[in-house]
């Protein structure tokens, strides 16, 4: 008598944090092929709204900006609120790792680095290195989540250069590159290297 047996691959869960004058409703949509993507392959992304509003126009920010000085802020006011609302919500799931476009990718990075036994890996789009005064000095001994640096080759917005600043401030690092802008690269070349990291890192 032959018993079959089947095996089901464990559904991995992935915080998705939006950008700067932002929401998650934009942030699926522009993910929307990655996210059809992941779901054959046993990946859920799952996305939040920041609880801070931009005054202007009613989308969100993670801490108070403005688009001249936003790679370079020496103040992110509210990133401590940011990063509460992010360790609740991680509470309250089951998460395995989390996702960071633009200045969400700055909240990822410091919550990574309060949180270092929390997430099993870190994805980072569109990223750039902290700048607030009071958590550069995170950089000072690398992060040793296996993270992703998500950058876009015709990026205007934040430069590859800029991006690959961050590349030996984690010791497991892998870079992807996709052709497009200031966005979550969803090709089939970036999401099959992705969920390839994603799947290695998650036991």
């Amino acid at each position: 008598m032959h018993i079959a047996l089947v095996i089901t691959m464990s559904l991995i869960r992935i915080l998705c944090l939006h950008g700067y004058r932002h929401n998650k409703d934009l942030l699926i949509k522009s993910m929307r092929t990655m996210i059809e993507k992941g779901e054959n392959n046993n990946i859920q992304f799952d996305f939040i709204n920041s609880p801070i509003k931009h005054e202007e126009d009613g989308l969100y920010q993670w801490w108070n900006a403005d688009k001249e000085t936003i790679l370079t802020l020496e103040n992110y006011d509210t990133a401590e609120n940011s990063i509460d609302h992010i360790k609740k919500v991680w509470n309250d799931n089951n998460y395995d790792g989390i996702l960071g476009f633009s200045q969400g990718s700055l909240l990822a990075q410091l919550f990574c680095h309060k949180y270092p036994s929390l997430p099993k890996f870190a994805i980072l789009a569109s990223t750039f290195p902290i700048t607030d005064v009071r958590y550069k000095n995170m950089y000072a001994i690398p992060s040793n989540i296996p993270t992703i640096l998500m950058i876009g080759k015709n990026d205007n917005y934040v430069t590859n250069e800029l991006s690959l600043q961050l590349k030996d401030k984690f010791e497991k690092c892998k870079i992807i590159q996709h052709n497009g802008g200031h966005y979550v690269g969803s090709n089939a070349e970036s999401c099959d290297q992705l969920f390839t990291f994603i799947r290695s890192n998650v036991s």
